[in-house]
């Protein structure tokens, strides 16, 4: 009875089991979009002694004081900044870099779902995003910088 007993507890012993190796993969609720060359200013309720970046090729992370930094995107892409007080990690957020400032507008024909996509700013829409297209191919686009007149010709 010893026996059973004593196989019984090695083999329902963690010993046995295997640990679970996988990292946890920790989310970051904050993001900023930049434009490559905008810069924007952070001031933070907390004291951080240290900056940490996934990569320095798409965003420059200056501090200016031990609560307040800028952020400037360099080049397109992504990267995550981790500030540090000590070595506790006191804040984490992703920065997003992309071409330019703007955002994109999605013109329908009003006869079906298929649209264009157009990557706009405050002034004029520019060049189309393929990857925001219906079927439609847009021939041409007429925008008057700083007006209110845009015109979108579809192909046959």
């Amino acid at each position: 009875m010893k026996r059973l007993a004593l196989a019984l507890l090695l083999l329902s012993s963690p010993a046995w089991a295997q640990p679970d190796t996988r990292p946890e993969v920790l989310a970051t609720e904050d993001a900023y979009n930049l434009a490559v060359g905008q810069a924007v200013k952070l001031n933070f309720p907390v004291v951080y002694d240290r900056i940490d970046l996934t990569t320095d090729s798409v965003v420059q992370a200056k501090p200016l004081t031990d609560k307040t930094m800028t952020l400037q995107g360099l080049a397109e892409g992504e990267a995550i900044m981790t500030l540090f007080a000590g070595s506790k990690e006191i804040y984490s957020a992703r920065v997003i870099v992309g071409a330019e400032r703007g955002h994109t507008v999605k013109i329908y024909d009003g006869k079906s779902p298929d649209y264009a996509g157009f990557y706009c700013t405050d002034s004029a829409c520019g060049r189309r995003d393929k990857e925001l297209n219906g079927s439609r191919e847009v021939s041409s686009v007429t925008t008057i910088a700083g007006g209110v007149s845009r015109t979108v010709t579809y192909g046959k």
